[in-house]
């Protein structure tokens, strides 16, 4: 029998460490579908270590088959690349959704539906065994975070991308190395301790708080002040702040946040099924229609810039500068529109063609894989405690925003561009005079 062949329709998203492209599979018996395509950057295909980390998350993909998660339809090599080809989910990831909202909240019901959809396929992804051995893999996503939820136009949600998952039997982390986003990591991560399933409960108390005030929880002006602040797990009352979110949910909050693991939820099933009392008792319904209305709402209000340059110097100008911008941004780009400057051509059997299909987010690809400093201390002699346990304090917490934080340019490439654009404004001025004298 063939195998199937793929057309690359356009990328999608690229970070440090994999790339992301849309893509139509076609069979033998022309059967077609719209697929993800994930792929090692180039310059990592030598490290061996990242390789096998790759290939441990299409394994243990392939594994997964649950509602909430995106399925893995298939794994490969070529003799310059490996790559995953995934289900694709047409809609918005999490944190797009957050940023559009306004005051950065969402409606109570909407968050408790989509967090408690995430708690099973977690619980699920905890418990599976291996279906040979039937050894339980024990496996622990260590990213949950707003860009690794998918919520699409059919109002589904979706986990994603387990590249930093561990099973038991998978080799150890180094020492110094902490894997995951630091915003989203948990307590006994940021101190090297042993980390299971209840550090992903941990994430998800984390965006559950944040996407009910609005605010983020650990976020310093640093990286390390960032994991200091998720180290010390100093939760603000959420009552005293906003006294319309109910007891009820405050307390299933507090329990995923709890410093010590041994006092969180014990399960992240036992989390959703708080979550679902909690609907109940508040009279309260969420479908797949009031998810998929929330999708198509966000969508609704993300539109591209429209010029309101009217004149033709104006417009001149305009293009002139768009002209010059883009010589600077895409200097050195290759002629295939979905290839990365100085990225190796992709090189998997797929004829690559553009297209005008409509785009989708998928999660962030940030690399996380970062080295920090790991403390020889353990959770109990950190003196940290949970605000409330003294004198009432209430730390600082900043607005949310999950944008990247904008790299600083030399001053160098400052002064060019400044250069450039005062060329670009003489010279549309000088062809607007010789237009006026003609």
């Amino acid at each position: 029998m063939s195998s199937p062949r793929y057309k690359i329709l356009k990328k999608l998203d690229a970070g440090g460490m994999a790339e992301v492209f849309k893509a139509e599979v076609e069979t033998v018996q022309g059967f077609k579908k719209i697929v993800a395509i994930k792929r090692i950057r180039p310059h990592l295909i030598k490290d061996d270590k990242f390789v096998r980390m790759f290939m441990d998350e299409a394994r243990l993909s392939l594994y997964l088959q649950h509602a909430s998660i995106a399925s893995v339809f298939d794994v490969g090599k070529t003799e310059d690349h490996f790559f995953i080809v995934m289900e694709f989910v047409e809609g918005q990831n999490l944190r797009v959704i957050l940023e559009m909202a306004e005051g950065h909240r969402m409606q109570v019901p909407h968050v408790v539906h989509i967090l408690k959809d995430v708690c099973e396929a977690l619980d699920y992804a905890h418990n599976l065994r291996h279906p040979e051995s039937g050894k339980p893999l024990g496996i622990v996503h260590r990213d949950i975070s707003p860009p690794n939820i998918l919520l699409s136009r059919r109002g589904e949600v979706k986990l994603v991308d387990f590249g930093l998952a561990k099973a038991v039997d998978n080799e150890k982390s180094d020492p110094g190395v902490v894997k995951g986003k630091f915003s989203y990591l948990s307590p006994e991560a940021t101190v090297g301790a042993t980390v299971d399933h209840r550090a992903d409960i941990f994430a998800v108390g984390i965006m559950l708080y944040e996407m009910i005030t609005g605010e983020r929880l650990f976020l310093g002006e640093t990286d390390f002040d960032t994991v200091q602040k998720v180290r010390e797990a100093r939760i603000p009352t959420i009552s005293a702040r906003y006294p319309n979110v109910p007891e009820q949910l405050e307390a299933i909050i507090l329990r995923a946040l709890e410093r010590d693991p041994e006092k969180r939820y014990s399960t992240a099933s036992d989390m959703a099924s708080d979550l679902t009392s909690f609907l109940y008792s508040q009279g309260t319904a969420v479908t797949r229609r009031d998810i998929a209305n929330l999708v198509l709402s966000t969508e609704s209000r993300i539109v591209e810039p429209v010029s309101t340059l009217g004149t033709r110097s104006e417009s001149f100008l305009r293009e002139l500068l768009e002209e010059e911008m883009g010589q600077l941004v895409s200097f050195g780009e290759a002629q295939n529109p979905f290839e990365e400057t100085g990225a190796a051509p992709i090189d998997l059997g797929f004829a690559t063609s553009p297209s005008q299909l409509s785009d989708v987010v998928l999660p962030d690809m940030d690399d996380p894989l970062l080295s920090i400093p790991v403390p020889t201390q353990s959770l109990e002699d950190s003196g940290a405690q949970r605000i409330g346990s003294g004198p009432r304090q209430i730390p600082s917490v900043a607005p949310i925003s999950f944008m990247k934080k904008k790299e600083k340019k030399p001053l160098a490439s400052g002064l060019l561009l400044g250069l450039v654009i005062l060329l670009a404004i003489g010279g549309a001025g000088f062809v607007y005079w010789w237009t006026q004298l003609r």
